[in-house]
């Protein structure tokens, strides 16, 4: 087996259409996408200290995520804690399989591992970023149709914010790393950008990859019932949908949340005018906490109490 390191990750907020960035790349001859691995996000979190193999090994081999690469476990008795990172276990795993399916180009595609890019930057420093930007707004209401993630759209918007600041870091890091598409573009020109991302990655691009073709490296079966539009040709009517929302009011604080970053990537924020001063004033007193500003502050607080009231029920 020739040893082959993976070449660029697809990141973005949830519901930015990540999985449709990936289809249409995986469709090239060249390039192989996994399937969603949460790898930094899951695997690396709960095993950063683990230096037993047996035990690292059944964790790669059980993990739901990781298991849908389709794991080869003789290739991973290779694996040496005191030798190699925990990266070496992804890798090696979507090596082999891209070289099972003829692929020089390797991909990985999780939208939460933009909130890691610094740990991915130190397993592979050379590595680039495709970042799916999509309307804040359209992102949180696809979100809250989801069983997988949380209901609140207050708090969607403010976690939508933390990924635009992740992402402000990530681009004056590896500026010449990273290519960035919004997902409104992407659907409306297809062709355009993903032979753009397409050469941004290393391979040739062809028509073929924008015809409606299922991808089945990409969406694993149990992911179908909430992806599989994704793995089909772009649909231009999926885009501000968020402008058919009946509580306007929603909107309008929504808005207001993430009016600097929907600003910045040229996205409309005229529902937060249109209101009296002290309706403006009201919104803002009422939503402080989940401004892109403050957000963070109270996230980190909050998950410093909760911490310190495990740790201290724990030694009781």
């Amino acid at each position: 087996m020739t040893h082959k390191e993976i070449d660029f990750f697809i990141v973005g907020y949830p519901r930015s259409g990540t999985t449709l960035a990936a289809s249409l790349l995986s469709r090239n001859p060249d390039i192989y996408i996994s399937p969603e691995t949460h790898f930094y996000r899951n695997f690396v979190v709960n095993n950063k200290n683990n230096l037993n193999k047996d035990s690292l090994i059944n964790a790669f081999i059980d993990d739901k995520r990781l298991s849908d690469i389709g794991i080869n476990k003789e290739l991973l008795e290779n694996f040496t804690p005191k030798k190699h990172k925990l990266s070496w276990l992804l890798n090696e795993s979507l090596s082999l399989k891209a070289e099972e399916m003829n692929k020089n180009i390797i991909g990985e595609k999780t939208p939460a591992h933009m909130m890691f890019y610094t740990q991915i930057l130190k397993d592979y420093p050379e590595a680039k970023f495709i970042v799916i930007i999509r309307d804040g707004r359209d992102c949180v209401f696809s979100n809250i149709k989801e069983e997988w993630t949380f209901s609140n759209p207050i708090k969607h918007a403010a976690e939508w914010n933390l990924y635009m600041d992740t992402y402000n870091k990530l681009i004056e890091e590896i500026p010449e790393n990273v290519y960035t598409v919004r997902y409104e573009d992407l659907i409306e020109n297809p062709s355009k950008y993903v032979k753009v991302m397409t050469e941004f990655v290393g391979g040739n691009y062809i028509s073929k990859q924008i015809e409606d073709d299922t991808s089945k490296s990409v969406i694993p079966e149990w992911e179908k019932n909430w992806k599989e539009k994704a793995s089909k040709a772009p649909d231009k009517t999926n885009k501000y949908r968020w402008k058919l929302h009946k509580d306007k009011q929603l909107i309008s604080h929504l808005t207001h949340i993430m009016q600097d970053y929907l600003k910045c990537h040229e996205y409309d924020i005229t529902p937060i005018r249109g209101f009296s001063r002290l309706h403006n004033f009201n919104l803002y007193i009422r939503n402080i906490i989940y401004t892109s500003k403050i957000y963070p502050i109270m996230k980190f607080l909050a998950a410093s109490s909760i911490y310190k009231r495990l740790k201290s029920f724990q030694t009781k």
